[in-house]
């Protein structure tokens, strides 16, 4: 199909409104469908958002639900079904590859937030809803409070089951490391977001070079991901950017605007924060011993750590790169929650460390640092087949005064995404993907 029509309007299946029950004053009235009237629709997941998010803004003639003065005149939305937030939102979308996305029953949004409200008496009205998840709610409304044992990866699904109590799926990574802890009456996305910066990937040879995860919500349900796990996907699909109208053979799709890069090299910030070389001091009250462990990030790609992007990633003056420039500091975790159900059981493990921060803390500062190293803001045709967090691979081409112009081996090569946008208009349907790596080039083959 031509690119042109491919990005034409997707289809609105459905979107209704369902009126909360003591705010109804339409009689049997309670659904209202606003499909007719959006005119705008947003679609958002990120990687760094513990929830989806959609907005849409809607324009209302005043003929939207039935009145409740005995006849049969119509009013707006907003005053037949006395939106007050909470109304549950029933939603499809499809694009033109039949990729369909579906919000209803366990996947039902909630109106959160009614904006933007524009209103003449001699033209129509215009607002927008904002729409989340359930389990944004939820958030709000449960704390974390009993005590967790064993590993990290299991709390966080006992969580997300026993507190939070979602029937969506969960992707969890298992971890290597095990971490005792109490809930402290904190929300349920706070403490796991907490947890993620504790997390080791259960993956051989991992332990002492990298560590850190992300927590995030797709449509396919809610993750909870090691980043180098992430960046050992193999890429979802193939996009190209040039200067013809014709896909050439082997990718997937292309992309439809200049690509806006931004490479985030600030090395007096990065040297701030550690993410080259960093000193962890210890002191163990039980030994009264004080020790340091240090780490540069050229000992992450050796013997089986980090899953970068591309090939380059040791690409910093090693002037720069040689020394610590970040310090931190802890006191070992020795008996303040030992694992076992009997006293003696917890006698017995009451002298070793609850959490190992020495082979967790900077190498997980360090990745996170890494993470969004080389940015790229690209618009390619509606796919609702994408998920924040999948790999593409997407070939730009090199600025050069070469007579044959090729694609470039720095900036070409495979990016996560990091957020994505579907957008929904009359007119088109486009998808926005704010796309990341931790490194240059191609992968190594």
């Amino acid at each position: 199909m031509a690119l042109a029509k491919d990005s034409e309007s997707a289809k609105l299946n459905k979107f209704e409104l369902e009126a909360n029950s003591q705010n109804v004053k339409t009689g049997n009235d309670t659904v209202c469908d606003l499909s007719g009237g959006t005119v705008d629709l947003r679609y958002y997941e990120s990687i760094f958002e513990n929830n989806v998010k959609v907005s849409a803004e809607v324009v209302d003639s005043g003929s939207s639900v039935p009145s409740n003065d005995g006849n049969s005149s119509l009013v707006e939305v907003l005053d037949g079904l006395n939106i007050g937030g909470g109304e549950k939102i029933n939603l499809e979308f499809e694009d033109n590859y039949q990729n369909k996305l579906s919000f209803s029953n366990q996947k039902s949004l909630y109106l959160n937030r009614l904006r933007n409200t524009i209103e003449s008496y001699s033209k129509p009205k215009v607002f927008t809803l904002d729409l989340s998840p359930k389990e944004f709610f939820d958030n709000e409304l449960t704390r974390v409070v009993r005590r967790y044992d064993g590993k990290i990866s299991e709390s966080v699904d006992k969580i997300l089951k026993q507190v939070l109590k979602t029937q969506k799926k969960l992707d969890i990574d298992e971890t290597e490391n095990t971490y005792n802890f109490l809930g402290v009456t904190k929300k349920p996305f706070w403490t796991i977001t907490w947890l993620a910066k504790k997390s080791i990937p259960m993956k051989s040879g991992k332990k002492n070079k990298t560590a850190g995860y992300l927590f995030f919500q797709t449509y396919d349900g809610f993750k909870y991901k090691s980043i180098d796990v992430l960046f050992d996907q193999e890429p979802k699909k193939k996009y190209i950017f040039n200067n013809t109208n014709k896909l050439p053979t082997g990718y997937d799709g292309k992309i439809l605007t200049n690509p806006v890069f931004t490479t985030n090299i600030d090395i007096q910030e990065k040297l701030m924060m550690g993410a080259y070389n960093t000193v962890h001091k210890r002191f163990n009250f039980y030994d009264s011993k004080f020790d340091d462990k240090g780490l540069n990030y050229t000992e992450q790609k050796t013997k089986g750590g980090v899953k970068t992007a591309g090939r380059e990633f040791n690409f910093v003056n090693e002037e720069f790169t040689t020394h610590p420039s970040r310090i931190t500091y802890n006191i070992a975790d020795i008996g303040g929650l030992p694992s076992g159900l009997t006293l003696d059981e917890q006698l017995k493990r009451s002298k070793e460390i609850n959490l190992e921060r020495q082979s967790i803390t900077n190498q997980a500062n360090m990745r996170y640092n890494q993470l969004g190293t080389i940015q790229v803001q690209v618009i390619i045709v509606g796919d609702f087949s994408l998920r924040a967090g999948d790999l593409i691979h997407c070939d730009f081409p090199e600025l050069s005064s070469k007579p044959n112009q090729k694609e470039s081996a720095k900036m070409s090569g495979i990016y996560m995404i990091a957020d994505i946008c579907h957008r929904i208009t009359p007119s088109e349907t486009l998808t926005s993907l704010n796309l990341i790596r931790d490194s240059y080039g191609k992968p190594n083959t």
